[in-house]
């Protein structure tokens, strides 16, 4: 019926065209184990690639970067993989509010929980890349947050809205904040 009313997609499943200009919308592939959902993305890809499309595509087993990943055409964005993109935290930063967003996504802070440490850790990480924003040093920036003594910490954070909580006086304080810092950007290293 689509193809007689001109209606077809070129992009197919099992033969089947979707609707012409419904490529882009959402598309919901659901079932139990063996029902064939990574088939139809294995269908799917080769497709999009014909077309000279583009697909951003969450890998987490590593099967379709395997199978389909062009090192010429693709990017591949995964810190565990040295192939990988270079991204630094301020690539994504272009207002104030950006700065929060990004700290909040390395942070472990749940309301429920209310810790102490991780919201002020994702506060103090918030400020620390506004320190750094100018030369988007990520060397500096783990430097400062996982390497420095208490005095040294205390002293990059001195004149931002975070030096109430860290201080060379609270030490504990400090530290409980630096550890749990520390541990939530791991992934930076």
């Amino acid at each position: 019926m689509l193809k007689s009313a001109k209606k077809a997609s070129k992009i197919c499943f099992g033969g089947l065209p979707l609707v012409k200009n419904s490529e882009r919308l959402h598309i919901l592939i659901t079932g139990t184990t063996g029902t064939g959902k990574t088939n139809m993305l294995n269908e799917l890809l080769p497709q999009i690639r014909l077309h000279k499309d583009r697909a951003i595509i969450v890998d987490t087993t590593g099967a379709f970067t395997d199978r389909f990943f062009d090192s010429k055409c693709d990017k591949l964005l995964n810190p565990f993989e040295k192939n990988s993109e270079q991204w630094l935290p301020w690539n994504d930063c272009f207002e104030a509010a950006d700065f929060h967003d990004i700290a909040s996504s390395f942070s472990n802070y749940t309301p429920k929980l209310d810790d102490f440490f991780a919201k002020n850790a994702e506060l103090v990480l918030s400020e620390a890349l506004k320190l750094y924003k100018d030369d988007k040093d990520i060397i500096k920036l783990i430097h400062t947050i996982i390497y420095s003594d208490n005095r040294q910490f205390a002293k990059a954070f001195r004149n931002t809205a975070v030096s109430g909580i860290i201080s060379e006086s609270a030490l504990e304080t400090s530290a409980g904040i630096q550890s749990t810092l520390g541990k939530n950007i791991t992934s930076l290293q």
